[in-house]
């Protein structure tokens, strides 16, 4: 006799497989859950890109071992990818928000402490110019 599948709730999905990272079928498309979201929403590897859906999205388990292991090796290159663009592209962004506020200070703006007090609430390096600042 063949087991049938019946789709089921992502959240009720994860709970039977006993993880944030389980694995699926929506709408044709595998999809790998990544854990809850923000609002009861959940996050999922789906289409090739991080997204997130609904909890009550539904979805039909993916039982075969294999299959899953693949499914969620190829989530994790892709999240690890997307981790280190996101964290290349908030470094950049800390950079230009340092520069701006040095070439307001600059501008006279204000201050030298009043820059390095910025800076520091930030985790930025602080403005030495001529010292041991490379901006300076």
């Amino acid at each position: 006799m063949t087991e049938v599948q019946t789709a089921m709730p992502l959240h009720d999905l994860m709970v039977q497989q006993s993880s944030d990272c389980a694995t699926g079928l929506f709408d044709g498309q595998e999809i790998v859950t990544l854990g809850p979201a923000v609002r009861g929403e959940i996050e999922v590897f789906l289409d090739g890109r991080v997204q997130v859906v609904r909890q009550d999205t539904r979805a039909l388990p993916i039982i075969d071992g294999g299959r899953q292991l693949m499914l969620m090796r190829a989530a994790l290159q892709l999240v690890h990818q997307h981790k280190k663009t996101s964290d290349a592209e908030f470094a950049a962004v800390l950079d230009r928000i340092r520069d701006y506020a040095i070439g307001k200070h600059q501008e006279g703006m204000f201050c030298r402490e009043g820059l390095n007090e910025f800076l520091r609430c930030f985790g930025l390096a602080e403005y030495h110019p001529g010292g041991y600042d490379d901006e300076g």
